[in-house]
């Protein structure tokens, strides 16, 4: 598949998932019952709420479509879920190439799927690129990864990015395939 599908895929995939709506079947309906709270169950302990937040720090590494370059870096991440499955990120990154330290400063907007320990998710990127040894310049990616709930507020974490610089809107698909693709894990907090 080449990239610009890829792109128009994951678009669809999170276009479909912010749709879905979890339905409650748990509620007697009977005439005689009155309105009762749910309780929630055993696996609801790994959802997000609406208005949580949530912290994440790692380690990444990086290499060009081709991996024949590399990097490696830290990175930290502050979210917010507008609901228990869409959640909206900052994230920052350093990273170390060749003698010379870069960073990276991104928007995201991630889609998570299932409400048990392990929360698969993908996502959108925007951001700016800089540093040592590249120009300031914009930068998008796609994502895609994993959490696993070791318990309801802490969580590992393993994610993989395919980001491409460009400088102007007009040219941001024409770098698509001039890409890298990032792999980070680390760990999360939720509150």
């Amino acid at each position: 598949m080449n990239k610009p599908r890829l792109l128009l895929a994951s678009l669809s995939l999170l276009a479909v998932g912010a749709g879905a709506v979890p339905v409650r079947a748990d509620v007697d309906s009977s005439p005689s019952s009155e309105m009762k709270p749910v309780s929630a169950s055993a696996s609801d302990d790994f959802v997000a709420r609406a208005g949580e937040w949530e912290v994440s720090v790692g380690g990444a590494a990086a290499g060009n479509d081709i991996l024949d370059d590399s990097l490696g870096g830290l990175n930290a991440s502050l979210g917010y879920f507008i609901n228990e499955n869409s959640e909206i990120s900052v994230r920052q990154s350093v990273n170390y190439v060749r003698d010379d330290f870069n960073g990276s400063t991104y928007f995201a907007f991630d889609q998570h799927f299932g409400d048990d320990r392990l929360r698969p998710f993908v996502g959108l990127g925007l951001g700016r690129a800089y540093g040592d040894s590249i120009e300031n310049t914009w930068a998008a990616g796609i994502e895609g990864g994993v959490k696993f709930y070791v318990r309801s507020e802490l969580f590992l974490f393993a994610m993989a990015n395919y980001v491409w610089l460009f400088d102007h809107a007009s040219d941001s698909f024409d770098r698509i395939d001039d890409g890298h693709i990032l792999v980070s894990a680390g760990v999360g907090f939720s509150f």
